[in-house]
């Protein structure tokens, strides 16, 4: 017994002290990756290409795939010129479809250091099929400052602490229907031109504004340049803009209390030896007019429409919908022939309303006008 154990014990030893060879436990070898396969999915694709154009133009982040890390940079770097490129984008492209064969690496990072603001980053690597080594500059990384440095141009660095100054780095928001782009964190204010969208109903697509609403609060504007400012009958103000003929009056008003334009148009005519007056009142925002007609001594028919603004063709009232209508009591019943007092006078606003646009020159008097045949 004592010699089995003594046995047993020697071998033990032994197998303790004999060197194991190290081939015995062989290397991990890197799996091998397309040229230009940026997102690791075993293939080229023209997806590929726009990602490795993406990082060549700067956007690092991708949609889809995550931060842009180093051993995309190595295996995307196909012409070897130490950067990614248009160039590699290309060439990834003309492998998705074939016009190139795509080439296998397996590459392992021998050395690397991240960028900073001061000092360049850079990635090193050999690939472990051909032997060959490459080299990935990243170039220095940007300054960071606080938001009222970034605004202002000049500013102490977070990271290596120098005192910087650069072009000044707004963060805008903008507005693309009136051309303004404004600094959310100072309020720097740049001035370009601007476009809405418009729907067949004159709504802009982006900002929801209709265009008639547009084109009154140009005209807000231009009335309180150069209309005359009065008080009316309830001491309201007012500023007012006429024009006048042989047989019209043409008045804008604004009320900057309710930042409401109306159109004024007023006429008199002779009837059976009695002076009749038509007015009406065309309220722009809402596309609602009323029209009243009387004698100098009695109201006596008044009339209110909603006017659809691609139908207003002639002075039939075609496109004028009556929604009230009231007359004293000896004209009862002519509800119909009023109403093409309603229509003429709705295209006459419509008229002087197209010729007073292109007179303060709105952009959008055109468009505006265009679908109605009338002033084709």
């Amino acid at each position: 017994m004592k010699f089995t154990a003594l046995f047993t014990a020697f071998v033990l030893l032994f197998l303790i002290v004999i060197p194991v060879s190290a081939t015995e436990i062989p290397e991990e070898v890197p799996q091998a990756r397309y040229i230009c396969d940026a997102d690791g999915d075993g293939a080229v694709t023209a997806t590929d290409a726009r990602l490795i154009l993406r990082f060549a133009v700067g956007i690092q982040y991708t949609d889809g795939f995550g931060w842009w890390d180093g051993t995309c940079s190595i295996y995307c770097d196909a012409n070897r010129s130490g950067s990614v490129d248009a160039a590699d984008a290309r060439t990834a492209l003309r492998i998705a479809v074939q016009l190139e064969k795509a080439e296998s690496r397996a590459y392992v990072v021998t050395d690397s250091a991240a960028q900073s603001c001061v000092t360049d980053g850079y990635i090193k690597a050999e690939c472990a099929i051909t032997g060959e080594t490459v080299y990935i500059n990243y170039g220095k990384a940007p300054h960071s400052f606080v938001s009222e440095d970034r605004c202002a141009g000049k500013g102490v660095c977070c990271e290596c602490h120098q005192t910087i100054t650069f072009t000044p780095q707004h963060e805008f928001s903008v507005d693309p229907c009136r051309g303004v782009s404004r600094c959310i964190e100072c309020n720097y204010t740049v001035y370009s031109e601007g476009h809405h969208k418009y729907s067949p109903s004159f709504i802009c697509k982006v900002c929801d504004v209709g265009l008639y609403e547009e084109y009154q609060n140009v005209l807000s504007q231009y009335l309180v340049k150069n209309g005359e400012k009065t008080k009316d009958a309830y001491g309201k103000t007012v500023y007012v803009y006429e024009e006048a003929d042989d047989y019209f009056v043409y008045s804008l008003l604004y009320y900057p209390d309710q930042n409401d334009v109306i159109l004024y148009t007023g006429m008199a005519v002779e009837v059976e030896g009695e002076i009749l007056y038509y007015e009406s009142y065309y309220y722009i925002r809402n596309k609602y007019i009323d029209v009243y007609c009387s004698s100098e001594d009695a109201l006596l028919v008044s009339c209110g429409a909603r006017v659809d603004i691609e139908f207003v063709e002639n002075g039939t009232g075609y496109g004028i919908d009556t929604t009230k209508y009231q007359s004293v009591p000896e004209l009862a019943g002519q509800e119909e022939d009023f109403e093409i007092v309603v229509g003429s006078m709705s295209l006459l606003s419509f008229a002087w309303l197209r010729d007073f646009a292109q007179l303060i020159d709105f952009d959008g008097a055109e468009l505006l006008f265009s679908n109605n045949l009338a002033f084709s």
